[in-house]
């Protein structure tokens, strides 16, 4: 999280302006939950001041009198708590909803649920209503060290945010977990692993960069996902996850890795939901005035240089911007590796007071050294700029570059493509491909 205001937004092309300071819902269904809960939300309130409101739904509970009321502080109230009774014979989603028509907020607090049906309701309060969920498996364990193990996507990029602001908040060392599972003939190709290794941690620093916070990041070496990620863990850490897919979330949680390092784990277990990020399309970002072909270069800044400026060409960013793009571009890659391998870099900036997503992919004739290593070279370059309040922008896009280079087919036919129109084209048949194959 950001300490300016995140504004939810129906239309990623839409500016929609932030009409309330940052709000944080807090579900309390049994009563002990409470103390633990408000701590979380105190510490993730603390760089916004964000306002806390609390949803007391006990009616359901045997072991607990039946209580089902809503608190939410009153505008410029400075302390002040509006008490109401939800309207009776509601589900827990349908009262979440009833308070987001009337108290938007931003994110949810939650104990983590206890079967899949319930971890299901939340999932689908993340999608209706666009917010981010926290959810959490408390232990009295005092806590010494925060670990993030980060796969890649939405979920895990707000895990990130979350842990660095309870980190902060607490005063935590912190780190992100990346689990690499070798394959079969791991002994015998240990020198492609390492490389592959390289590139994973990179591509890891990439998602931590985009969210603007520092913390390391440790690759290593599993079989298993969710039992190394347990057995690394020590006593007083805090996991704090992202959520799996969203099908898997609404209907067998249990399988995910999150619920299995949750069984796994003798201290808390954290996972975050987020709505941010919703998949684009590649050809929303890249299409004829936004992809170059055979650019020629030989330097990394020459490189950069040259994408920028066609962005100009292409009147996609103002010329007068133009050295300010190329500085934070350049400082980006000063930062961090910006290489992801199979020839691809995604060097990228956020800009104050700059509107949406915006991107340019050079091919190249030539590979420029993005990499660390000398033969790591990338010919396919998407250079993506984006508003500095927005991180979530990046998601989708960066999900599906990886995606598509996965490819070596799309590889190929990127590196022989004699025009944009070419590419676009290429760009268009992988996103039919993945519709098909996702539905």
């Amino acid at each position: 999280m950001t300490s300016a205001t995140i504004c939810r937004q129906e239309d990623a092309t839409r500016d929609v302006a932030c009409v309330h300071a940052y709000r944080i819902l807090l579900v309390i269904t049994e009563p002990h939950q409470e103390q633990y809960l408000r701590e979380y939300a105190y510490a993730l309130a603390k760089s916004q001041s964000a306002d806390i409101g609390v949803l007391r739904d006990y009616q359901h509970r045997d072991n607990a009198a039946p209580c089902c009321r809503i608190e939410l502080p009153v505008d410029g109230g400075s302390g002040v708590m509006a008490v109401r009774e939800p309207q009776a014979d509601k589900g827990l989603a349908a009262r979440i909803q009833e308070i987001a028509a009337s108290w938007p907020f931003d994110m949810l607090i939650a104990k983590w649920p206890n079967t899949d049906e319930d971890v299901a309701v939340h999932a689908r309060v993340v999608k209706d209503i666009n917010v981010t969920a926290v959810l959490v498996r408390h232990s009295d364990r005092a806590l010494r060290r925060i670990v993030v193990p980060a796969g890649g996507g939405a979920h895990a990029l707000e895990g990130i945010r979350v842990a660095d602001a309870l980190a902060k908040a607490w005063s935590l060392d912190a780190q992100v977990l990346r689990i690499v599972q070798p394959s079969h003939d791991f002994w015998l190709r240990r020198a492609d692993l390492k490389r592959r290794c390289r590139h994973i941690r990179d591509a890891a620093r990439l998602y931590v960069d985009v969210a603007d916070v520092s913390m390391p990041v440790k690759v290593r070496l599993g079989s298993d996902v969710a039992d190394e990620i347990t057995c690394r863990s020590r006593p007083g850490d805090l996991i704090v996850i992202g959520g799996s897919s969203q099908w898997l979330m609404e209907n067998h949680a249990s399988a995910s890795i999150p619920s299995r390092v949750a069984a796994g784990a003798s201290g808390p277990v954290m996972m975050v939901l987020t709505n941010r990020g919703r998949p684009s399309a590649l050809t929303d970002v890249f299409w004829d005035r936004t992809v170059r072909v055979r650019l020629p270069a030989t330097g990394k800044l020459e490189a950069v240089e040259a994408l920028v400026d066609a962005l100009i060409e292409g009147r996609q960013v103002p010329a007068v911007r133009r050295d300010e793009i190329v500085s934070a571009v350049m400082n980006r890659e000063r930062a961090g590796v910006t290489y992801i391998g199979n020839g691809t870099a995604i060097p990228h900036a956020a800009l104050r007071g700059f509107r949406g997503l915006t991107g340019m992919l050079g091919v190249f004739t030539e590979g420029i050294p993005f990499g660390k290593a000398e033969d790591e070279k990338a010919r396919f370059v998407f250079l993506l700029l984006t508003p500095k309040e927005s991180y979530e922008v990046y998601l989708p896009i960066l999900a599906r570059i990886a995606r598509f280079m996965n490819e070596a087919d799309n590889r190929l036919h990127l590196a022989q493509a004699e025009s944009s129109g070419e590419v676009v084209e290429l760009l268009a048949r992988a996103e039919r491909e993945w519709r098909t194959g996702d539905h």
